[in-house]
């Protein structure tokens, strides 16, 4: 039993914290307002139970520098040392100790709204802790478990040593390869063919020569506009000008007129000045030497822009560029086909030379033209020169694209036989006569021995497993048949509208768990939220924890070594409805009567003091220790006595006591305390008396004015009586307080007319009238 906490420091909120005085009883009740260290302590005495220190590390106080220190004291009987932790470890663990608190919620039952499989587990586990059998089969599953996880990670270990050898293969079909006596020879001649097949597939890459594009140049159109003369213009105009112009016998009439249209008004003759709107030889003349002479002076002038750019040494030089590009590609197929002879096939001097006398013989023509426009420029000796020169040109071009195309031809073919060699097959040929090979290496036997017996050993483990799984399992089955009765039939008794169903445990995950569902007014409830209904949203927030708690007694009522257990509650109410805090007290009591130690941390002063007192009566008498974390300087927590009966009484009753202790006692009291509990004492009186008559909020002064104006048939008419008493006391009561006088706390108070209107505050209350007869 524990009897001491001796000391705890620097852990949460105890920064330095001793209960030496008074010891803890075989039941001890531990008052705290929440945030004040009932949880800290709760998780200290399983961490002592259990050995877990980081749930201490982890609640080490927040503005110390210093290691946490807990030094508690049992009274155990035996020669067992006590155990304390240094700030790292427990020197022993004192593993009769359970607890239940939020934390063995969050672990066995619930966190939030969600059951992980975590909780499942932790739940079998707090179950199946009841007996020895199961405990060692459990133990056995664990142990094979760990053994075949051992052997798993052996296991994966040499797989990853395997795999550098494997390549693509899998690790079974490498493990599987026989010894080739020829591997070297096969590997050397696919190698071989590998390589050439390899050059080529770069060679389908390599571009192939182009053919010359053939220089461009309309000889035709280009001595049509040569021949054009002033007859080839505008037929209709020709024929009328004709006709004028055969009247004059000057040669140079013609002339004569052009020159004359520049100088003519658009109405009238520039030579006789009569009218010429309407006559149609002058519009014959405005069509011929305004329009069509024009056009010809417009493709005259175009001739040598044509010949630039149709002959230029640029068409030429493009012609050369090709020439050396293929002559490029042809030294890089020079290893595998002959097109040395292309080069000496083309007479690049020969070719600018008939370009150059073409494009001189052209130029002269053009220029003759622009000359004289309406005149035919070129003689036949002329036009055959260009024709000859022009056949030089494209006959050396297209004796060039002969040997080109001939050359084009021969790598395509070229190209087309490569395909019959499949790369990716002669390389997988290669890659398994290597593996072949590797598998033969005596470190790459050594390992796959190693694997093979590896596998054997686990495959042993997961037998032995799984007989004792199935040892565990049917135990299991008739642990939690159980277990779900002894639930049940508490949560009858706390009045739930649901009962668990299947209890079952199940490994899923590998390890055993607990599984079940809910019957909640005859409908199914999974755990899962995606489930719905589910667990999440079926329950309230007391009826989950009101399950939790069902969990945890069913597991004590039902453990044989109970006598031998301190059990620590930490808020048995919290989150509870008011109906089940009866069968909550009952459930504790007879936990303190059958356990070697009770303790129970609470928030709720009045649980605590109704719980005392069950233990004192109905025949179990226990006298229950009462303790109290409070607040300490710099708002730490200590331990305290506490006075559970001060804590609950209700204000009535301390104001009450304040005059009553004051006046009868002698006792030594704060007497502007007592002054200012006369008047919520008299409205607390009232207030009972006259319950529905009062209005809850109403001060002194205002129910006397009710009184005054109450009519006779209000309960209210019988203090009338009473009005001037209570003005007189209520004048002198109100001196004290700030709501009727803002100078309250510096008002003189006489001891002897204190002790006065005190009396008759109680006369008030005791009496009820002046009259004796009403």
């Amino acid at each position: 039993m524990l009897k001491k906490i001796l000391h705890i420091k620097n852990v949460g909120l105890f920064k330095d914290a001793t209960c030496t005085s008074p010891a803890f009883n075989k039941v001890t009740l531990i008052y705290a307002e929440n945030g004040r260290g009932k949880s800290t302590l709760a998780s200290i005495l399983r961490s002592c139970a259990t050995n877990d220190t980081a749930s201490i590390s982890s609640r080490k106080t927040v503005d110390s520098d210093n290691a946490p220190e807990i030094k508690l004291f049992f009274d155990n009987g035996t020669s067992r040392p006590q155990p304390t932790f240094d700030g790292i470890t427990w020197s022993c663990s004192y593993p009769d100790i359970l607890v239940f608190d939020t934390e063995f919620i969050n672990k066995n039952v619930y966190s939030g709204t969600e059951i992980a499989p975590n909780h499942r587990q932790g739940l079998l586990e707090f179950a199946l802790a009841l007996g020895e059998d199961a405990v060692q089969l459990k133990q056995k599953v664990e142990n094979e478990t760990q053994k075949a996880s051992e052997r798993g990670k052996e296991i994966t270990i040499v797989e990853r040593e395997l795999n550098q050898y494997r390549g693509e293969m899998t690790l079974v079909k490498f493990a599987d390869l026989e010894s080739d006596p020829n591997v070297d020879e096969k590997i050397n001649s696919l190698e071989k063919r590998f390589t050439t097949a390899k050059n080529r597939e770069n060679l389908q890459r390599k571009a192939s020569p182009e053919l010359l594009r053939e220089p461009q140049f309309n000889l035709e159109a280009f001595f049509k506009i040569l021949s054009t003369t002033l007859e080839d213009i505008e037929k209709n105009a020709e024929e009328t000008v004709s006709l004028h112009i055969a009247k004059h016998s000057d040669t140079h009439f013609e002339n004569w007129l052009s020159q004359g249209q520049a100088f003519g008004s658009e109405n009238n003759c520039p030579y006789c000045g009569q009218a010429i709107k309407n006559s149609d030889l002058i519009m014959a003349y405005k069509t011929h030497f305004n329009q069509a002479y024009k056009d010809i002076k417009f493709q005259v002038a175009n001739l040598s822009l044509n010949i630039e750019r149709r002959l230029s040494d640029a068409v030429v030089q493009e012609l050369f560029v090709t020439v050396e590009k293929n002559q490029s590609i042809a030294n890089e197929w020079t290893e595998h086909i002959n097109i040395d002879s292309q080069k000496s096939n083309f007479d690049r001097d020969q070719l600018l030379c008939n370009f150059g006398e073409i494009r001189d013989l052209f130029n002269k023509l053009a220029q003759a033209k622009q000359q004289n426009p309406l005149e035919s420029i070129g003689s036949d000796a002329e036009n055959y020169q260009a024709i000859s020169l022009w056949d030089k040109i494209l006959f050396a071009v297209n004796t060039y694209n002969q040997s080109i195309r001939t050359s084009i031809d021969e790598i395509a073919v070229f190209k087309a036989n490569l395909a019959g060699e499949n790369i990716q097959q002669i390389q997988q040929e290669i890659e398994q006569l290597k593996r072949i090979k590797v598998r033969q290496e005596q470190n790459v036997c050594d390992l796959i021995q190693k694997w093979n017996d590896a596998k054997e050993a686990k495959k042993l483990h997961e037998i032995q497993k799984a007989n004792a799984r199935s040892s565990l399992d049917s135990l299991m089955t008739t642990t939690l048949e159980k277990y779900q009765i002894e639930i049940n039939k508490l949560l009858e008794k706390f009045s739930a509208l649901f009962q668990i169903e299947a209890l079952r445990s199940d490994h899923v995950g590998g390890l055993p768990r607990s599984n079940y569902y809910l019957k909640v007014k005859d409908r199914d409830v999974m755990l899962s939220s995606d489930s719905a209904p589910s667990f999440s949203t079926a329950l309230s927030e007391g009826d989950k924890r009101t399950l939790a708690f069902a969990f945890f007694m069913a597991r004590l009522e039902d453990d044989p070594n109970l006598n031998k257990k301190i059990v620590v509650v930490d808020d048995p109410v919290c989150s509870l409805d008011l109906n089940r805090r009866n069968t909550t007290k009952t459930l504790l009591r007879n936990i303190g009567r059958k356990s070697a130690q009770l303790i129970v941390l609470g928030h709720d002063a009045y649980f605590l003091r109704d719980l005392r007192d069950d233990l004192k009566d109905r025949n179990v008498n226990i006298s229950a220790q009462l303790l109290k974390i409070n607040r300490v300087q710099n708002n730490y927590s200590n331990f305290s006595e506490f006075d559970i009966d001060g804590e609950c009484a209700s204000d009535y009753y301390k104001n009450y006591k304040s005059l009553d202790n004051f006046i009868n006692n002698g006792q030594s009291v704060d007497v502007r305390t007592v002054a200012r509990a006369i008047r919520p004492l008299l409205e607390g009186y009232l207030h009972r008396r006259f319950p529905g008559y009062v209005e809850r909020r109403k001060l002194f002064g205002q129910i006397i004015g009710d009184v005054n104006v109450a009519p006779s048939t209000n309960p209210l008419s019988y203090l009338k009586p009473l009005v001037t008493e209570l003005h007189e006391i209520n004048d002198y009561a109100g001196k004290f307080h700030h709501d009727t006088n803002a100078a309250a706390d510096t008002v003189h108070i006489s001891d002897g007319e204190l002790r006065s209107y005190a009396i008759r505050a109680l006369n008030v209350i005791h009496k009820g009238t002046l009259n004796n007869d009403r």
